[in-house]
């Protein structure tokens, strides 16, 4: 697409990119929810979340972090991350293994 200036943009991060973090999910599950939780140099706490709508990979802009406390990865409708990581240094890459999903058992109708 084209930016406001203008110029073509294949990939934009989202966010401040001064401090971020690439996402490497195992899976691509859409709707799946990323909450990360960062602190700054001022010890403030700021929360981001993203919703994975396109990739299995991607950037996330931190802003001013300084560290990351927290990253959680929800999948879509549940309330509980199915995985966490604490305390992950900003600018650098993550890899993720998901755990696997159940398959849908063939349901049978009831005569």
């Amino acid at each position: 697409y084209r930016n406001r200036s203008g110029k073509i943009r294949l990939f934009e991060a989202a966010g401040d990119i001064r401090s971020w973090v690439q996402i490497d999910l195992s899976e691509y599950v859409p709707g799946t929810r990323v909450s990360i939780i960062v602190r700054d140099s001022d010890w403030v706490l700021h929360s981001i979340e993203r919703v994975v709508d396109s990739a299995a990979n991607f950037t996330i802009g931190l802003g001013e972090a300084d560290v990351i406390e927290s990253v959680k990865i929800f999948y879509p409708g549940n309330t509980e991350p199915v995985t966490s990581l604490e305390k992950v240094k900003p600018n650098q890459r993550i890899e993720i293994e998901l755990p696997k999903r159940p398959k849908k058992r063939e349901t049978e109708p009831i005569s």
